[in-house]
């Protein structure tokens, strides 16, 4: 299950940065526009995969925080 959700993870991220260098190339007006919300997909990700794996685990307060530093 951790493999799974950090593999949807990277699927998610390749997506994110594929999808922006698509749209770089084709309309660098839309790329100018949607600035920074394309990366923060990405970001948004990676902190719900975090989240997903502490619940998972069932780790407690202190060892959610350790992780979610690690991570």
């Amino acid at each position: 299950e951790f493999l799974q959700t950090i593999t949807f993870i990277l699927v998610i991220a390749v997506l994110v940065q594929f999808v922006e260098m698509v749209i770089k190339k084709s309309s660098p007006v839309l790329y100018r526009a949607l600035g920074i919300y394309l990366p923060l997909i990405t970001t948004n990700c990676a902190v719900l995969g975090v989240t997903i794996i502490n619940v998972n685990e069932n780790y407690n307060f202190m060892q959610s925080v350790v992780s979610g530093i690690g991570g």
